[in-house]
C-alpha cells in the first residue's frame, strides 16, 4: 500500500504544499520534512482522516521553514513511514537579491517523458521551480464528464515514473491550456464541464492561494522577481463574441491590474507573468495570429494591460512566459500598447515537451531563427541575481543527457539594447551545470 505519487507546490520561503495519491484508500498522513537526509525530520499537517476521492488522495502542507533551504520529504501514511520521497528549495525571502532558475515547458502528450528529461528538468531547479505551461495531457475532454473524471485525467500523466519525478523533486507549478481543460476547438467560459475540470485541477496540484470558487490564477514572489501565473480559460469568452472580448475576464483582469501593481510597489526588479495562450506569434511558421488560439482575437484587453504597463509610473521589467507554441524563441520588445510606448516587454516560449515541434521561429524581431523537431525540450531561465542589480540568461534544451543534446541558444540583453545571440557548444551539455557554477559564469545584468 505505497504511496503511488506525489506533487510538491505552493513553495515560497517558509511554506510548501504536497499532492499525494495511492490505489489503496489512506486512513491517514502527515507529511515529514527534513535537511539532513533524515538522520532528523519534523512532521506536519496530521490529517487523522482522509476523505477525499474516497481517502486515496490529500494535499498536506508544511509552514514554518527557513527560506533558500533544501528539504526532503516522505510521507508518514497510516503511522508509517513509506518509501516514497521527493524534495523541493524553498525561495528566497522576498526581495532579497537572490539568484532562481525557472524551467518553463507547454505541450505534453499522453506517455511519460524521457528519463533525461526528468534528469534535466532537475538539474536547473537547483534551486527552481518547474511551470507546466498548459497541456500537460492531451485526453482533449470538452465533456461533462465529473471531476472525478477531470481528475483522473492529470493524475494518469503524474503518476507515471518521469513525470512524477518532474513534480515531486522540484516546486511545480501548474495551468491548463486547451487540451487538458477542453479540446482544440472548445476551451473557454462556455465549454461542459467547466467547473469540474477546474476542481480536479486544483484538487491535484498544489497552489499559491484561493481565489475564488474555480480556476487557476495565482502569484507567487523569489527575491525579488514577482510571478504572476494568469488563467486564459476559466472566464474567457468565445473568440467570435462580440467585441471587446475577454480573456480573463472582469474579476482576473483586476486582479492582474492588482498584482502588476504590488510589484511596482512593493519594490520589486522584474515580473514574470505566465501565459497559456500567446501573447504574441507573428514570424512563427504555421501559425496565424488572425486564426489561431491567441491573445490576437483579444486583441482590445491585450492593449488594455500593454497601456497599464505603460501608465507613466516607474514599473518593474516584465517578462512574458508563453505556452501553446509548439517551437523554441525568445523575442524582445514586445510593445502592444497604444502608440508604442516605452515599457515594452520580452516573450519566451519554449518548445513541447513532448508534442511534435510544428514550427519554426522566423522574422518579426524574433532574437535568432530556431528550427528544432521533435519533442523533449523546454526552456530555462536564469535570475542571477545581487546587491547590483538582476541577469537572465534564456535557453532551449534539447535531450541534454543524450550524445547528441544541443543548447539551441543563449540570449542576454542590456536593457532597452539590442540582444545578443551566442550559440553554445553542444559539448557543454555533458558537463554538471550546477546552480553555482551557472552563476558564477553569467553575470550579465539586465533587469534593474
Amino acid at each position: 500500500m505505497a504511496i503511488d505519487w506525489s506533487w510538491v507546490g505552493g513553495v515560497t520561503d517558509t511554506t510548501a504544499v504536497v499532492s499525494i495519491g495511492s490505489d489503496a484508500a489512506i486512513t491517514s498522513a502527515e507529511l515529514r520534512l527534513s535537511t539532513d537526509d533524515f538522520a532528523t525530520s519534523t512532521d506536519y499537517d496530521d490529517q487523522g482522516t482522509v476523505t477525499t476521492y474516497g481517502g486515496h488522495h490529500c494535499q498536506l502542507s508544511a509552514t514554518g521553514l527557513t527560506a533558500n533551504t533544501h528539504y526532503k520529504y516522505r510521507i508518514v501514511r497510516d503511522a508509517t513511514e513509506d518509501s516514497h520521497e521527493g524534495e523541493f528549495w524553498t525561495t528566497p525571502a522576498a526581495l532579497t537579491p537572490q539568484g532562481y532558475s525557472f524551467v518553463h515547458a507547454s505541450c505534453a502528450a499522453l506517455g511519460d517523458l524521457d528519463t533525461g528529461d526528468a534528469e534535466g528538468v532537475h538539474l536547473y531547479c537547483q534551486p527552481g521551480t518547474f511551470i507546466q505551461n498548459g497541456d500537460i495531457h492531451y485526453w482533449d475532454d470538452a465533456s461533462a464528464s465529473g471531476v472525478d473524471v477531470k481528475f483522473s485525467f492529470i493524475e494518469g500523466q503524474v503518476e507515471r515514473a518521469n513525470w512524477n519525478k518532474v513534480v515531486r523533486q522540484q516546486n511545480a507549478v501548474y495551468v491548463y491550456d486547451d487540451h487538458d481543460y477542453g479540446s482544440n476547438t472548445d476551451w473557454d467560459e462556455e465549454t461542459a464541464g467547466r467547473e469540474n475540470v477546474s476542481d480536479g485541477a486544483r484538487a491535484i496540484s498544489p497552489r499559491y492561494e484561493d481565489l475564488g470558487s474555480y480556476g487557476l490564477r495565482q502569484s507567487f514572489q523569489v527575491g525579488r522577481i514577482y510571478v504572476i501565473i494568469l488563467d486564459v480559460r476559466t472566464d474567457r469568452q468565445q473568440p467570435l463574441a462580440t467585441a471587446p472580448r475577454t480573456m480573463l475576464g472582469t474579476t482576473q483582469l483586476a486582479w492582474f491590474k492588482d498584482e502588476l501593481d504590488a510589484a511596482r510597489d512593493e519594490g520589486y526588479a522584474a515580473v514574470i507573468v505566465v501565459s497559456s495562450s500567446m501573447w504574441h506569434c507573428s514570424g512563427i511558421q504555421n501559425f496565424s495570429e488572425a486564426t489561431e488560439d491567441s491573445w490576437f482575437q483579444y486583441s482590445d484587453e491585450r492593449e488594455e494591460i500593454s497601456d497599464y504597463l505603460n501608465d507613466g509610473t516607474l514599473r518593474p521589467q516584465t517578462l512574458i512566459i508563453q505556452g501553446d507554441q509548439h517551437t523554441p524563441g525568445r523575442l524582445s520588445h514586445v510593445d502592444y500598447s497604444t502608440g508604442f510606448k516605452s515599457n515594452p516587454v520580452d516573450v519566451y516560449n519554449a518548445a513541447p515537451m513532448q508534442s511534435t515541434t510544428t514550427a519554426t521561429v522566423r522574422g518579426y524581431n524574433w532574437d535568432g531563427s530556431v528550427t528544432s523537431g521533435g519533442d523533449s525540450q523546454y526552456g530555462h531561465l536564469l535570475i542571477t541575481d545581487g546587491p547590483d542589480g538582476t541577469s537572465s540568461i534564456w535557453r532551449t534544451v534539447s535531450q541534454p543527457f543524450t550524445a547528441n543534446a544541443i543548447f539551441a541558444m543563449r540570449l542576454t540583453t542590456q536593457l532597452n539594447e539590442a540582444p545578443s545571440v551566442t550559440p553554445l557548444d553542444s559539448t557543454e551539455a555533458a558537463v554538471s551545470m550546477t546552480h553555482a557554477t551557472d552563476t558564477a559564469a553569467d553575470g550579465m545584468r539586465i533587469l534593474l
